[in-house]
């Protein structure tokens, strides 16, 4: 698919200047539009004090080019029981981990608040691939319980080319 897209202002005179000319600008189909793969879990996962890590929630996707691979985790509402720590991360391919993000901490009266993270991969090669969510509780002598209150969930998006 070919597009002439033409910018032009009018001058108080009346005459027109052609600001900017693109001509023939071919669109690159799927490759330029980013795709997303979501996954999430209703059921309470309970995590005691460990620094090992725990999967949790799997995504599989295909990419049809190199770029780059972001991943976003979202926690609901938990339980938590003395002091909670709860940590994420993205595991690449069984190989490559993000950063640490918070998954939830110790609020009041056993709740613990739900947490975010984002992290980006770059430069992911072309072909099939796995992210997995891994989290643990880094908090001594505590509990977690991921998600726990109402209809919360923990839901996880990947977007790649």
């Amino acid at each position: 698919m070919s597009k002439i897209i033409v910018n032009q202002i009018e001058s108080s005179d009346g005459t027109t200047d052609v600001l900017n000319t693109l001509s023939a600008v071919s669109i690159a189909g799927d490759s330029t539009i980013m795709k997303t793969v979501t996954g999430e879990v209703t059921s309470t996962v309970t995590l005691t004090n460990s620094t090992s890590w725990t999967d949790h929630i799997t995504l599989n996707f295909t990419t049809t080019r190199v770029g780059p691979v972001i991943c976003t985790m979202n926690f609901g509402s938990g339980y938590e029981s003395n002091l909670v720590y709860g940590e994420g991360r993205f595991l690449l391919d069984d190989t490559t981990a993000t950063s640490v993000f918070m998954g939830g901490v110790q609020t009041t009266a056993n709740r613990a608040v739900g947490g975010s993270g984002t992290r980006v991969f770059s430069d992911v090669s072309a072909g099939s691939h796995t992210i997995k969510v891994q989290i643990r509780n880094n908090g001594s002598g505590s509990t977690w319980k991921t998600p726990y209150y109402g209809d919360a969930t923990n839901h996880a998006t990947v977007q790649y080319y």
